[in-house]
């Protein structure tokens, strides 16, 4: 009976530790998820809605900026994902709809989402890849901020996203950091303009939404967070990657999803349906900054990288 109580015992205070550390996760998790930080000096760019301005903005948000694949074609919300244990992701309603957010944005507090992933109240925005946007021009901001603007109201959203019980585990070890705000210098000032032409520097200012996945220096990277079972994981995009790929066949992939040697991709491995969208010029630039692209990523000069 004694050898009983003690088991017993041990039970219990494996249980109180159990609680303990689940409370204390949950705290500091909450914690994370609440804090405010300061916001970044306003921004003072112009927006303006000219049809050439909102059309620039709607090919940005439509094409490799990638704003349809978490809010959705007309902006108004969608769930992007949803792992049991792990998080809820939906990307909120950009409109004036009922439920959507864009009232209470001020051109200024959409700069700071965009580039920052601050929100208006000051929280570090979930999941909202401003990495990817730090560099983006005053002028394309002002566009994408005026499609934004410009674009008809709809009501409803996807819901909130949420953090479950394993993911506030992730998140509390670091293994999961799911603010892009944490990552910025916040003190790096983007361009006036954004580059054009079939150039090294416009591939460059593209290709800072393939980061993402391929990596920064390009050279492979980690599974997209919707990867399925059986994608491959983000490869090399430099000329150790690529070399015997022609600017053929990197624009086929790009526009259907299926590889030089006749292989599919899917969607959920890389968005190609509305990467496809960008223009044979964006493309170009593209392929020529990857052919610029040593095996480490680093810029070369030879020939074969011309």
């Amino acid at each position: 009976m004694q050898v009983l109580r003690w088991v017993g015992r041990g039970l219990l205070a494996c249980l109180a530790l159990g609680a303990l550390a689940l409370g204390g996760v949950y705290a500091r998790s909450e914690w994370m998820l609440r804090q405010r930080v300061t916001l970044p000096p306003a921004w003072k760019g112009e927006v303006t809605r000219d049809s050439a301005t909102v059309a620039r903005g709607e090919h940005l948000a439509r094409s490799w900026l990638g704003c349809v694949v978490c809010h959705g074609e007309n902006l108004g919300g969608r769930l992007e994902g949803d792992v049991p244990w792990v998080l809820r992701l939906a990307g909120p309603n950009l409109t004036t709809g009922a439920r959507g957010v864009l009232s209470r944005y001020s051109d200024a507090a959409l700069e700071a989402a965009i580039r920052h992933g601050v929100g208006v109240d000051g929280r570090k925005l979930f999941i909202m890849p401003s990495y990817a946007y730090a560099h983006l021009a005053d002028d394309d901001l002002a566009a994408l901020i005026a499609y934004i603007r410009t674009r008809p109201a709809v009501d409803g959203d996807a819901g909130a996203s949420g953090v479950r019980p394993l993911g506030r585990v992730l998140m509390v070890t670091g293994a999961f950091k799911p603010f892009a705000y944490d990552k910025l210098d916040h003190t790096s000032v983007a361009p006036a303009v954004a580059p054009h032409g079939i150039t090294r520097e416009h591939g460059e200012y593209v290709s800072v939404v393939c980061k993402a996945c391929h990596g920064a220096t390009l050279t492979g990277g980690k599974p997209s967070p919707g990867a399925e079972p059986g994608d491959p994981v983000p490869p090399n995009l430099t000329i150790a990657g690529l070399g015997g790929w022609s600017e053929a066949d990197f624009v086929r992939l790009l526009r259907t999803g299926v590889r030089p040697d006749g292989r599919a991709i899917r969607a959920t491995a890389m968005p190609w349906p509305v990467l496809g969208r960008m223009s044979d010029e964006e493309l170009g630039a593209l392929w020529t900054y990857l052919r610029s692209l040593g095996t480490t990523g680093a810029p070369v000069t030879s020939p074969a990288a011309r």
